[in-house]
């Protein structure tokens, strides 16, 4: 990518949306996505919920129905929460938005985004964050709205942190203008 020619070609082919899924999601909630966490205490609001209703019908809480049937809400809560987390990264994995040839274009208006199956611009003052990870550049266009630049679009990480330094300019200018 250069100046004179802002474009940038390349190719999502087996680029790791899955692992990127998994980060946005953990960034996106405020604790982080923990499944556990989520199963484990949710069955216990469940259970807290659910204990005067069950005092009040006259259910011994100490009985073994009334244990299996928090643990079964919990399992089903865990089972809930990966299936989510699973469909999510499918949906995006198999998105033609996100896969094949892209190209990548700068300009003063903001990020144009091409590939066979659309084209699409950003205003620079709507993209929330730039990150750079290892699998290459995510611009954030929201807390789980993405666009990639694999790491092998780059000839170098130079190239790459060039690119990096470019977009997170023109987005803080985008938004100090916006203010």
């Amino acid at each position: 990518m250069t100046d004179q020619n802002p474009t940038l070609r390349y190719d999502l082919a087996g680029f790791n949306h899955k692992a990127t899924c998994l980060m946005l999601t953990k960034r996106a909630l405020p604790q982080g996505f923990n499944k556990w966490r989520l199963g484990f205490y949710g069955s216990l609001l469940f259970a807290a919920a659910a204990l005067p209703v069950a005092m009040s019908r006259g259910y011994d809480i100490a009985s073994p129905i009334y244990m299996f049937f928090v643990i079964s809400i919990t399992a089903l809560m865990l089972c809930l929460a990966f299936k989510r987390q699973a469909r999510l990264w499918k949906t995006v994995s198999t998105s033609p938005f996100r896969s094949g040839p892209t190209t990548l274009t700068l300009s003063d208006a903001g990020l144009t985004i091409a590939n066979a199956a659309s084209t699409t611009t950003i205003y620079w003052s709507h993209i929330v964050d730039v990150i750079k990870g290892k699998n290459g550049i995510l611009i954030l266009a929201g807390a789980l709205d993405y666009f990639a630049i694999p790491a092998n679009a780059f000839q170098s990480p130079e190239e790459q942190d060039a690119v990096l330094k470019t977009l997170r300019d023109r987005i803080m200018s985008a938004k100090g203008a916006v203010t």
